[in-house]
This record gives structure tokens, sequence and C-alpha cells, in this order.
């Protein structure tokens, strides 16, 4: 299956939607994505939605992420740096643990100073 960013990122962008169903589906679309391209393409395309303020989007996400997260080391690290930067500022607790979790994975490629 050849990657085509323009069907795959309108996909991720119904992660913020408030039905669950909706949200259940992009979920098991994007695990199918995974497995034809990699889940680290996957992560890549997600941190860049982790700076809308959506609430949704944002735990979803990061709920993926997490499940995916040995894939880690084969994603581009600094872009991911800034999203979950800012997801550690958000107000609902769930989504900073989340974000602590995946910084300290990613501080084992980048290191502890960029953050």
């Amino acid at each position: 299956m050849k990657y085509n960013k323009k069907c795959f990122l309108p996909l991720l962008a119904f992660l913020g939607d408030k039905a669950a169903l909706m949200r259940a589906d992009v979920i098991a679309s994007t695990n199918k994505w995974s497995e034809a391209i990699g889940a680290e393409i996957v992560i890549n395309n997600m941190c860049t939605y982790l700076t809308d303020g959506n609430p949704e989007m944002r735990t979803e996400s990061l709920k993926w992420i997490c499940t995916n997260k040995a894939s880690i080391a084969k994603c581009e690290h600094q872009p991911m740096i800034k999203p979950l930067i800012i997801c550690l500022t958000d107000k609902s607790g769930p989504i900073r643990v989340m974000a602590d979790e995946l910084i300290i994975a990613l501080m084992g490629f980048v290191g502890f100073s960029p953050f």
C-alpha cells in the first residue's frame, strides 16, 4: 500500500469528533494504516494534531501513541517535542499523564535538554 498523505491526514482530523463511535472507527482505520505504512508515520502525523486544543483529539491521539510507543524509535523526534510539552499544560489530568509517559520514552532518544 502506498502512503498517501492527502487521504490519511483528513482521517486523523476526525479524532476530535464528539461522537465516540466516530472516534472508534477512526482508531480502527488508523490501526489498519499503521499495519500498512508503519506506526512511526502515523505517530509523526498525529503529533501535529496534539497542538489543537480539542481534548478528544489529544486524548485519542495520545492513547494511540502510548499503545504504539515502541515505534517512537523510528519517528522523527524533534517535531514531537513541542506538541508533547503543550500537552503537559493541558487542564485534563489523563492528557498530562499520557504526555509525561511519552516524554519519558522520547527522552531516551533526544536526551533531557530539549525539554
